[in-house]
């Protein structure tokens, strides 16, 4: 062993190197600053950990409300879809019936308006008068001298077509005629030459 004054000592049958107070207290530092590095790694580990666990936890609830919120706007969007195609169809189907049904015609339909009481004449029984144009009723017959001329017209083309046409029939009857005595004699000739 050695004095006091930092030589070697021997303990347990070797030697051993003496150290001052201040490296004693060095060695304690580290072994503190140590000790709070790994502390604090730990803590750190550990708050970080449960703060990925909340983080998950509201990620998971969030997720759970919009597959909850897209699968109700789904189902929304479904039965606005199906509401709006019955429209559709109900208004294609009142469409064709609209468009292929028989119409009356306008005769019709105005006579049987007066007779349902549905249309009514202006004035009841007593003639209509425009009272915006005085010279009306002059115009009215002269366009009834024009439309019966027409008419006139009309009808004598129609009588001279259904002559032409009697004429043609008549024409077709007697070539007719005159086929079947051809052929009627041409037979006769036939037997008499045998």
């Amino acid at each position: 062993m050695q004095d006091a004054l930092g030589g070697a000592r021997r303990t347990w049958g070797g030697l051993m190197p003496t150290f001052s107070p201040l490296l004693y207290k060095a060695g304690a530092a580290v072994l503190l600053v140590l000790a709070l590095i790994a502390g604090y790694g730990l803590w750190h580990h550990r708050v970080f950990a449960e703060g990925a666990a909340s983080v998950q936890t509201q990620w998971d609830a969030q997720k759970a409300k919009d597959a909850v919120a897209t699968q109700k706007a789904q189902f929304e969007k479904q039965a606005a879809e199906d509401t709006q195609r019955g429209t559709f169809n109900s208004l294609a189907a009142a469409y064709e019936a609209a468009t292929h049904a028989p119409q009356p015609s306008i005769a019709d339909r105005v006579s049987a308006g007066l007779a349902a009481g549905s249309l009514q004449l202006r004035g009841g029984d007593a003639p209509v008068v425009c009272p915006a144009s005085p010279g009306v009723p002059e115009a009215t017959a002269r366009s009834r001298a024009a439309d019966a001329a027409a008419t006139q017209a009309l009808a004598d083309r129609v009588a001279n077509s259904i002559a032409a046409v009697r004429a043609g029939e008549a024409a077709d009857k007697r070539e007719r005629d005159l086929d079947a005595q051809i052929v009627g004699l041409q037979g006769v000739l036939n037997v008499e030459r045998k």
